[in-house]
C-alpha cells in the first residue's frame, strides 16, 4: 500500500509516497515498482486514494518524485497530475526533485 497523510500545515491536501524504482526515494515505503507491482495495481491504488481524498473533501493529492522514477512520472502525467520542473538539491544531488499535483475539485 502507497503510504499516505495529510499535508503538514494544511489539512485540505493529501500527499502519497512509496513508489521506489530508484535508491533516493522513500525510505519508509513498500516500493511498489521493486516488488513486482504493476502499472495496473499501481494505478488503481492511486484511483483508492483521490477517491478517499475526494470523499474527505481535500482540495488535492500531491507526491514528489525524482527525475529516476521514470515509469512513476509517466503514470502521474498519465494520470492527469501537474508538476513543477525537477529541481535540483543538495541532498542527493545526483538526482532532481519534482512535485506533483492533482486538483480535485476544478
Amino acid at each position: 500500500m502507497l503510504e499516505q497523510a495529510y499535508f503538514p500545515m494544511c489539512c485540505t491536501l493529501r500527499i502519497f509516497g512509496g513508489f521506489g524504482e530508484t535508491v533516493n526515494c522513500d525510505h519508509i515505503a513498500d516500493h511498489y515498482w521493486d516488488n513486482g507491482y504493476n502499472e495496473v495495481e499501481i494505478r488503481e491504488e492511486i484511483d483508492d486514494i483521490i477517491d478517499q481524498a475526494r470523499k474527505g473533501r481535500q482540495a488535492a493529492v500531491v507526491c514528489t518524485t525524482n527525475n529516476e522514477q521514470v515509469k512513476t512520472n509517466a503514470l502521474l502525467e498519465n494520470m492527469g497530475f501537474s508538476r513543477t520542473p525537477f529541481m535540483s538539491k543538495e541532498l542527493h544531488p545526483n538526482t532532481k526533485v519534482a512535485f506533483w499535483w492533482k486538483a480535485l475539485n476544478d
